[in-house]
């Protein structure tokens, strides 16, 4: 909740109802520096330099409800960050995916295949993981 209040982390709720049924970390990759998480999780994805010119917007985590999996919210999400950053004019949107479905905790990045389908492409692959990209330009 510190990172919420703090303004380190934004994201995406889905309601179904009254009811909370997903959740999405979606932030600059720049400001996801600022969550223990990613600092613990993803020393593997490559910052862009400040004065690259390029602006990235970061998928990190991505839950749903385990009773609500596979009825279109993630996709539903996922639809809504890249319009929202083609709106604050980024130039891509990064997600950092597990190649195979494993179902457990830890799969918080989401899955290979989920983002493939929306348009993004692996631009990295490393040992420790996945770095896809789908260009909004």
């Amino acid at each position: 909740m510190r990172y919420v209040k703090g303004n380190n982390i934004q994201g995406y709720l889905a309601y179904s109802g009254d009811r909370v049924v997903g959740w999405c970390n979606a932030n600059t990759k720049a400001d996801c520096l600022k969550c223990a998480s990613w600092r613990r999780f993803m020393k593997h994805v490559p910052i862009e330099e400040p004065d690259s010119g390029i602006k990235v917007k970061s998928v990190f985590c991505f839950v749903i409800a385990p009773d609500m999996k596979r009825k279109g919210i993630a996709t539903l999400i996922r639809e809504r960050v890249c319009k929202d950053a083609i709106k604050e004019g980024f130039d891509f949107v990064d997600a950092y995916p597990y190649r195979e479905a494993a179902y457990q905790s830890s799969d918080f990045g989401g899955y290979y295949e989920m983002y493939k389908r929306c348009g993004f492409y692996v631009s990295l692959e490393t040992d420790q993981g996945l770095v896809m990209r789908k260009s909004l330009r």
